[in-house]
């Protein structure tokens, strides 16, 4: 029962993490390409 509720608390942070991440990515990528944009 124990391992059940593990690995779907593992599952549900995993994605959490992912989309944090993404997320973070396209932040970083709209800046870079807003500043590529100001430099030329």
């Amino acid at each position: 029962m124990g391992l059940v509720i593990a690995r779907k608390v593992y599952q549900v942070m995993s994605k959490y993490i992912f989309n944090c991440k993404s997320r973070l990515n396209l932040k970083r990528i709209q800046e870079d390409k807003s500043n590529m944009l100001l430099h030329k």
